[in-house]
């Protein structure tokens, strides 16, 4: 065992089992036998920040972003290495038992369906929920942004709610995650037992919720600088060694209103999949993913379409044609450690206040570590 885990697990005072975290970091060193220094670097400062002693370090997984040529010699096996990671930090904070809940916004909580939606995101890494969340839920949600300020990626504008006339840009981002998280619905779907069921299962450890995030997007330029700001080409997000989004749609997306767009099983790709002197999370041209993946996927769905998604996978949205995609988003990961102190903006930070309810509080404080990297008491 490294002494400066040992020491991390004595002053943390965790009851784990050594051997098995041993045995854990060993599968992820044959992956990566030139790192092994670096992910106990990862693990002792990831646990670091969650007992309020961490230091500003550069961790593996940025030094390893930044040698991305290296990275893609061994992307095939980049899942895994991510996967058995947050496995070690399931021995420090074990899942929850979410199923007590027995349900919620979603329904009845059936572990047999959250067992075959992981299954299928572990092999694609997305899940198109067969339920939807009702009309009058995602109506109410959306009369609630109303009082909402969104800012232009580009333009730097803000507009209060959906106000597609006055857009400027193609995208405008929710300024502050509070206001978002202070709705009552969206509290309702955090505290959904289907939901954190499916997401501590596919990370196999308590999560961590790190965004209640929302965001519109209409037709405004067809400039690629505009379209790349807005997320409109694909690409693959690294925000953190393994997390999972759920994402909500709270109007109808056909095909013209800017559906998302996913390539399946493009968290487990070869080198030789990926386009000709890719970069880690580029942005890259429809062409390039049409002439290396045959089965992309467009996800149109009406009102209340839920989507979990690893969207380490390639993804964009797709641009808008004609009317407007109002989208909802939880993120959620194993760790908010990628070698800085945090990842978390300060547009993420929330706050209790007297809009969250009774029930949500008690689901916090009952659940703390999935809003511990993002509350600010």
């Amino acid at each position: 065992m490294n002494k400066n885990l040992e020491k991390i697990i004595k002053n943390g005072n965790f009851d784990v089992d050594v051997d098995l975290i041993d045995k854990k970091v060993t599968e992820v060193v044959k992956l990566l036998p030139k790192y092994e220094e670096e992910i106990y670097e990862l693990i002792i400062n990831a646990i670091r920040i969650e007992i309020g002693a961490v230091e500003e370090k550069q961790s593996f997984w940025r030094k390893i972003k930044k040698n991305k040529k290296e990275v893609w010699e061994y992307l095939y096996d980049q899942y895994q290495v991510r996967d058995k990671i947050s496995q070690i930090f399931g021995i420090f904070f074990p899942k929850y038992n979410f199923g007590q809940l027995n349900s919620g916004i979603l329904g009845e909580y059936d572990q047999s369906r959250v067992d075959k939606i992981v299954k299928q995101l572990t092999h694609e890494g997305y899940h198109i929920f067969e339920n939807k969340l009702s009309s009058s839920i995602c109506n109410k949600i959306l009369a609630s942004l109303d009082k909402v300020e969104f800012q232009g990626k580009l333009s730097d504008d803000i507009i209060n709610g959906i106000d597609v006339k006055k857009s400027k840009s193609n995208t405008y981002w929710v300024l502050r995650h509070q206001d978002i998280i202070e709705i009552p619905e969206i509290q309702e779907i955090a505290s959904d037992p289907t939901i954190l069921n499916v997401v501590q299962d596919y990370l196999k450890c308590a999560p961590i919720q790190t965004q209640s995030n929302c965001w519109w997007s209409t037709n405004n330029s067809t400039d690629k600088k505009e379209i790349s700001s807005s997320a409109q080409m694909f690409h693959q997000d690294f925000t953190f060694v393994k997390f999972i989004k759920v994402f909500i749609y709270l109007n109808n997306v056909g095909p013209q209103n800017g559906p998302h767009v996913y390539v399946p099983s493009s968290t487990h790709l070869k080198n030789s999949d990926l386009p000709k002197n890719y970069k880690a999370s580029q942005r890259i041209s429809d062409k390039d993913i049409f002439e290396k993946f045959e089965n992309v996927k467009e996800m149109v769905g009406e009102q209340g379409t839920i989507l979990f998604e690893d969207t380490t996978g390639f993804h964009k949205g797709k641009p808008v044609e004609t009317g407007h995609r109002v989208i909802f988003q939880l993120e959620y990961c194993c760790s908010v450690f990628d070698g800085k102190v945090t990842q978390i903006g300060k547009d993420q930070i929330i706050k209790i206040t007297e809009k969250f309810s009774p029930k949500f509080k008690e689901f916090i404080k009952k659940y703390p570590r999935i809003f511990n990297s993002c509350i600010n008491q």
